[in-house]
């Protein structure tokens, strides 16, 4: 199954996120695709990109509160990796 390893950077002044992710697949069959999704305050995990080969994403915080980002990858077999997920917290301007 492949594997995936995501950053995220936060500029808190802008309430901007910044997100890079790298992906292998040590079976051979190569990494086809991302699934990326996002979770903002007081909600649940939505996709906001789904088989993609794109490996950065970027997005402005809304409001203040936790903000969780995940994303997995699908090799060239259809195995899935295990979602990397990582949180973040804005404060208030």
């Amino acid at each position: 199954a492949p594997r995936v390893n995501l950053r995220l950077k936060v500029n808190h002044r802008r309430h901007r996120f910044s997100l890079r992710w790298t992906g292998r697949d040590e079976g051979g069959s190569e990494v086809r695709s991302f699934t990326l999704q996002v979770k903002r305050p007081g909600g649940r995990f939505h996709t906001v990109r789904r088989h993609t080969k794109q490996r950065s994403f970027a997005t402005r915080g809304r409001r203040a509160g936790r903000y969780a980002f995940r994303v997995r990858a699908v090799d060239g077999a259809g195995n899935r990796s295990r979602w990397s997920q990582r949180r973040a917290v804005l404060r208030r301007r």
